[in-house]
């Protein structure tokens, strides 16, 4: 079923105002309904307003990546081995969306690794 252009601006709008507020760990599956329900054809503007209510209310706020050099520090670890744990999946890496080059590590699973919680 093709978007129509109103269902495509719904779907690009709630990229472009909900993408710093969305919790990094959203995923696709959550985007693809979301943009499902915006794309019906008869949805009208109460229910987008009560949508971006509940995503808006329901989102954790933002926090800014870790850079390497601040991972380093606090985790005591080289470059190298932050590589590591991302590579092993004990860490993500933070990138813009649509880029392919980190900016660091998300600071929680930083953290997590300091406290000794990673798996």
């Amino acid at each position: 079923m093709a978007q129509s252009a109103t269902a495509a601006a719904n779907c690009a709008t709630f990229d472009a105002v909900f993408a710093a507020h969305v919790h990094p760990e959203i995923s696709d599956a959550h985007r693809a309904v979301i943009h499902a329900t915006l794309d019906a054809s008869t949805i009208d503007k109460r229910t987008v307003a009560a949508i971006r209510a509940l995503l808006d209310k329901g989102a954790a706020p933002t926090e800014p990546p870790m850079s390497v050099d601040e991972a380093k520090k606090l985790t005591g670890l080289t470059a190298q081995g932050l590589n590591y744990h991302a590579r092993r999946g004990r860490i993500r890496r933070a990138y813009v969306p649509g880029s392919s080059r980190s900016l660091g590590y998300v600071a929680a699973d930083i953290r997590a690794i300091v406290e000794g919680r990673a798996a």
